[in-house]
């Protein structure tokens, strides 16, 4: 995100109200998660060691022979299930996982560790979670409590990791300590960034911003997103000199979430952030225009790696795309609000528009229903799905979601399936030049060992790529770069694995099958050129040195 740096001298009265008269010093000298060292810390106090409990991994019946999918399952019996010790895990993609024990317990809170989640039943009924991997216990210690666990494994090995029972007084414990820790930060951030003459200031009345805004689109409109500490209401003004911001509006916000739409706009905008008594410095954005030739930016897989994820947003700046694509994984787990801030933060530092897909981490901590409340808050648009569509130039795109459902996959007679069906026989797809398919699980990947790619999206695409002439399929996942191109009939199709925006990398070792055309394990970016009928992709490293290449061309 572009910083405008005021170089003049200028009178200012703190604490404006008016977005007419307000000036241009900022409160803050920067926003909160702006320092890696400062959200370090943040990140060790709010991820407090594992509370004091009592560990129940021992004597775990299991049965891995279920094929059983949805949410709403029936319990199988353990007649013929074998007994385990906890942590357990078995390759096994895309299955369920059964496991029960009986154990006396109280009230309290059970922290289930499962790869991918886990739902739960308790004496046979089925207990929702509280947050995260967190579910409440409601027993009595002098009955044993049956604990039947269904573990939800969408990758390649899963199981249950461990299981632990926490008194309801260690949980209440344990969020307050959050809470105080949390709120202890706060308060060091806003001190060590606030104005000098405000030192001894209620903080209260200055609210911070915890992450600097960032751009989305939809179509004909852009959208600006940021997050701040709990207020519910902004003033945004701006304009198109930085020295007259004569247009404003009132945003409102939830839990300091805040999301406005603009219309699309061709010049460079001057915006600043007014909340309570606190203003922002003056940011500055231009939308890249889609015209003949324009670029975009790819990558997937940021998934904790922060720094990483960092140093390739600043590279991608560097080639001034028009907007940027994120295949999945945006952060490690998907439950953790300040993974997602940070995430905020990350794209914040761009100069481009995202569209951000999600991927299966997107889903860790919802696996009980299945609905990445975070990704929404944090990423998708207004009235918008996981899925979702939308055109660029010459150039449509269709961003699936096959993790809203267990196991993976967009099955016939779903509403996604029927919505993807609609959307490649639409006017738009029809007309258009180039055909995007964005999404997180590849439909080929050679470079994660044992991994050949995720069957149920080979097998929905197969089918289609000739008939709906599928030019390019982007995804992530596996963290590498792949690529493979492939002909069917007369359509030639590109797939291209761009998993390496930040997560750890893949072990050395590839698949049997498939044969890629090229897998290179770097962290990584990507950056395509359209130019009519023909279209240039370009992988590069984080030292910006070029990977791979490939040109299509349309006669």
């Amino acid at each position: 995100m572009n910083r405008l740096v005021v170089t003049f001298v200028i009178l200012f009265v703190w604490g404006c109200s008016s977005p007419q008269t307000h000036f241009p010093i900022p409160t803050y000298s920067d926003v909160l998660l702006g320092d890696l060292t400062a959200n370090a810390r943040l990140d060790s106090l709010l991820h407090l060691p594992m509370m004091v409990g009592m560990d129940v991994n021992q004597d775990w019946q299991v049965i891995a022979t279920d094929t059983v999918g949805g949410l709403n399952p029936t319990i199988p019996s353990f007649d013929s299930s074998e007994s385990v010790t906890l942590p357990h895990r078995i390759l096994l993609p895309n299955s369920p996982i059964w496991y029960r024990t009986s154990v006396p317990l109280d009230n309290g809170v059970l922290h289930i560790r499962a790869d991918d989640g886990a739902q739960l039943w308790l004496n046979g009924q089925r207990a929702h979670r509280l947050t995260g991997e967190y579910f409440p216990i409601h027993a009595t210690s002098n009955q044993p409590t049956e604990i039947t666990i269904r573990v939800l494994n969408n990758a390649m090995e899963g199981g249950l990791r461990s299981v632990q029972w926490i008194a309801q007084k260690g949980w209440s414990d344990y969020q307050s300590t959050q809470q105080k820790h949390y709120d202890q930060w706060i308060t060091e951030r806003k001190l060590s960034l606030i104005h000098p003459d405000l030192k001894q200031a209620d903080l209260s009345v200055y609210p911070a911003m915890l992450t600097d805004p960032y751009w989305q689109a939809a179509n004909d409109s852009l959208y600006l997103r940021w997050q701040s500490e709990g207020i519910e209401q902004a003033i945004l003004r701006f304009g198109k000199d930085s020295l007259d911001l004569n247009l404003h509006k009132t945003v409102s916000g939830v839990s300091g979430n805040f999301l406005t739409s603009f219309p699309s706009f061709e010049n460079i905008i001057y915006y600043q952030i007014q909340q309570g008594k606190t203003q922002s410095q003056i940011y500055s954005f231009q939308k890249q225009m889609v015209k003949d030739t324009f670029q975009l930016a790819l990558w997937g897989d940021s998934q904790g790696g922060w720094t990483t994820f960092g140093q390739l947003i600043s590279r991608m700046n560097e080639h001034e795309p028009a907007f940027g694509l994120g295949a999945g994984d945006l952060v490690d787990q998907g439950s953790d609000r300040f993974a997602y801030l940070q995430f905020v933060e990350a794209l914040s530092q761009s100069t481009f528009v995202h569209y951000p897909v999600p991927g299966n981490h997107d889903y860790d901590g919802y696996y009980d229903d299945l609905h990445p409340k975070n990704y929404f808050e944090f990423a998708a648009l207004p009235h918008q799905k996981q899925y979702f569509s939308w055109t660029e130039g010459n150039c449509a795109f269709i961003a699936l979601d096959p993790d809203e459902r267990f196991p993976v996959g967009i099955p016939e007679g779903s509403a996604q399936y029927d919505w993807f069906i609609e959307q490649i026989h639409s006017s738009a797809w029809v007309s258009a030049e180039w055909r995007w398919i964005v999404l997180h699980h590849p439909p080929y990947s050679q470079g994660w060992p044992g991994y050949h790619g995720e069957v149920s999206i080979l097998e929905l695409l197969e089918p289609l790529f000739e008939s709906t002439r599928i030019d390019l399929v982007v995804a992530g996942h596996s963290h590498d770069y792949e690529r493979l191109i492939r002909q069917f009939g007369a359509q030639k199709t590109a797939f291209l694995v761009v998993g390496g925006g930040g997560g750890g990398l893949e072990p050395s070792g590839l698949s049997d099958w498939p044969v890629m055309d090229t897998v290179i394990k770097k962290h990584h970016y990507g950056i395509a050129t359209v130019q009519g009928k023909s279209l240039t992709f370009r992988a590069y490293d984080l030292e910006n040195q070029l990977m791979d290449s490939l040109t299509l061309t349309h006669q």
